[in-house]
C-alpha cells in the first residue's frame, strides 16, 4: 500500500488502521462491559422482544441472548418471552408487557434479591433455588403495590382504566386466577383428596382439586375429574390417583404440562387442550389398569356435560377495576406497599 496522504493531511494507512480498530470496538458485546450485570438469559422469544438498559440502544432478544440487570423488557402484541435466571428462575413476559429487572443479585458471598418492575402487562414466575432458599428475597413492584411474593410460582397481571373496558366489553369473559386445577363433577358415593402433607378432606361434587393431591373413591363410588384444559378424567370404585404435576395458560402454552399416576383401581381418560396440542406434555403412569379401556367406569368421559367457566371463573377477580391480580401457587403474597385507587386494600391468604 503506497503512504499517499489524503485530503486531511492523513496517511491513508493510518486511516485504514484508524477505522479497524473503531471497528473492532463497535464489536464487543454489551455483556462484555463490566457496567452491566449478567443475570440471566432468554429461553424462548416469540414475536417481538426487546430489552433496553439506561443509556443504551434498544436490543432485540433471541434465543439464548443475555439478559442483564436493570433490562426493560418489553413483548408486542402476540408475543411473549421466558427468561432464565441465574438462580434459575424461569419468568414469563406476558403479551404487550413491560417487565424491569431492578435488581438481582444471586452470588457466593452476597445476600440473595431479587425486585422486579411490572410496568405494563403480566408475569409469570416459576421460582428457582432463591425461591426455596431465601423466599423474603423476592419482591415485585407494580403502580399499585410492592409485593413480597413466597411461592413455588406465581402470576401478576396489571390491569389499567383501558383493560378495564376492554373487558366489559367482551362478553362472557372469565379470568382464570385460582390455584384449584380441577374439580368433581357427577360425584357419587365417598371420595377422598389427600395434599401432599397427608391433609385429607372428604369431596362433595364441584370439590375442588389441587397440584399434589390423591383422589381417592370408596367401594361404590365414582367422580369425573375435569381439569381447566378440559382434560377429563373418570375414576371408577375403589381407585386411587395422585396428580403429581399440573400447569396450564391458555394464553401461552410453552409450560403447560399434566403427570399423573394411577396406583388401583380403572380410569378412563380424554385429554384436553394440553395432550392434544403437546402430547409429550401428558403423562398418566399406570401399574395394571389400562387407560381409555371402555367400561371401566361408571360413565364415559362423554356423557358428562361440563361448563368450564362455571366450574372455574373467578368472579371475584375479573378485571372489574383497574389494580394488580395476583396469584400464588403453594404460598402467599405479603402487600408491603399499598396505594389502591380509592384507598380500598384487601387482603388474601
Amino acid at each position: 500500500m503506497s503512504n499517499i496522504n489524503n485530503k486531511h493531511g492523513l496517511p491513508s494507512r493510518l486511516i485504514l488502521t484508524s477505522i479497524i480498530y473503531l471497528g473492532v470496538l463497535a464489536a464487543v458485546p454489551l455483556s462484555a462491559s463490566a457496567e452491566f450485570k449478567e443475570v440471566g438469559s432468554a429461553q424462548m422469544i416469540r414475536g417481538s422482544v426487546t430489552a433496553e438498559l439506561a443509556d443504551q440502544e434498544i436490543r432485540a432478544l433471541d434465543k439464548a441472548s443475555p439478559v442483564f440487570e436493570t433490562d426493560q423488557i418489553k413483548t408486542g402484541a402476540k408475543s411473549f418471552a421466558v427468561i432464565k435466571l441465574k438462580d434459575g428462575t424461569r419468568i414469563t413476559v406476558r403479551p404487550d408487557s413491560q417487565l424491569g429487572i431492578k435488581k438481582y443479585t444471586f452470588e457466593e458471598g452476597k445476600e440473595d434479591a431479587a425486585e422486579y418492575d411490572l410496568v405494563k402487562g403480566g408475569m409469570r414466575a416459576l421460582t428457582g433455588l432463591m425461591g426455596k432458599s431465601n423466599p423474603d428475597a423476592i419482591k415485585v413492584k407494580t403502580a399499585y403495590a410492592t409485593m413480597g411474593i413466597r411461592g413455588t410460582s406465581y402470576d401478576v397481571r396489571l390491569c389499567d382504566v383501558e383493560c378495564v373496558a376492554e373487558q366489559q366489553q367482551k362478553s362472557g369473559v372469565k379470568v382464570l386466577t385460582s390455584n384449584v386445577v380441577g374439580r368433581t363433577v357427577n360425584l357419587a358415593g365417598t371420595v377422598f383428596a389427600t395434599d401432599p402433607e397427608g391433609n385429607k378432606r372428604r369431596l362433595s361434587d364441584g370439590g375442588p382439586i389441587y397440584a399434589g393431591d390423591k383422589v381417592s373413591t370408596e367401594a361404590g363410588a365414582s367422580t369425573l375429574l375435569v381439569f381447566r384444559d378440559n382434560t377429563r378424567l373418570a375414576m371408577a370404585s375403589g381407585s386411587e390417583l395422585v396428580l403429581n404435576d399440573y400447569a396450564y395458560d391458555a394464553e401461552i402454552n410453552t409450560n403447560n404440562r399434566f403427570n399423573a399416576e394411577l396406583f388401583s383401581g380403572d380410569l378412563q381418560v380424554r385429554a384436553g387442550e394440553i395432550g392434544q396440542s403437546n402430547p409429550q406434555a401428558f403423562s398418566i403412569r399406570t401399574a395394571n389398569s389400562e387407560i381409555g379401556a371402555a367400561g371401566t367406569a361408571a360413565y364415559t368421559v362423554e356423557d358428562a356435560n361440563v361448563d368450564l367457566d362455571g366450574l372455574f371463573a373467578a368472579k371475584d377477580h375479573d378485571f372489574s377495576r383497574p389494580g394488580a391480580y395476583v396469584t400464588v401457587y403453594d404460598g402467599h403474597v405479603r402487600v408491603s406497599k399499598p396505594d389502591l385507587p380509592g384507598g380500598n386494600t384487601t387482603a388474601t391468604p
